[in-house]
């Protein structure tokens, strides 16, 4: 499962778990957005091909902020225990605004 990150039309990057850590791999559609856009969130994630790590990059942390909302937590059948990666993926599946920053599952 990757939980891809995109703004506006464009996707910019796949985010996995493997071995217990965090990776992120840059799409086609990174070098598009930013020739485009001006796209400040995300840049340190963006400046590399791929990236490894503990934690979780802080472009991704961002959208576990949305479960502090009632609704949404409930709408995206979050339940106590699971892993931040399997919220997002739970994230990623609702129909959330599209104007920037979102996240979309495959």
């Amino acid at each position: 499962m990757k939980v891809i990150l995109c703004y506006k039309e464009f996707e910019l990057g796949a985010l996995t778990q493997e071995n217990g850590k965090y990776v992120f791999e840059s799409l086609t559609g990174k070098a598009l957005a930013m020739q485009k856009y001006i796209i400040p969130r995300a840049c340190k994630l963006l400046e590399g091909q791929k990236q490894v790590s503990e934690k979780l990059f802080g472009e991704y942390a961002y959208f576990l902020n949305l479960l502090k909302n009632s609704y949404i937590k409930s709408e995206a059948n979050i339940i106590d225990g699971e892993s931040d990666f399997e919220k997002l993926v739970k994230i990623a599946r609702l129909n959330l605004d599209r104007g920037s920053f979102y996240l979309k599952c495959r």
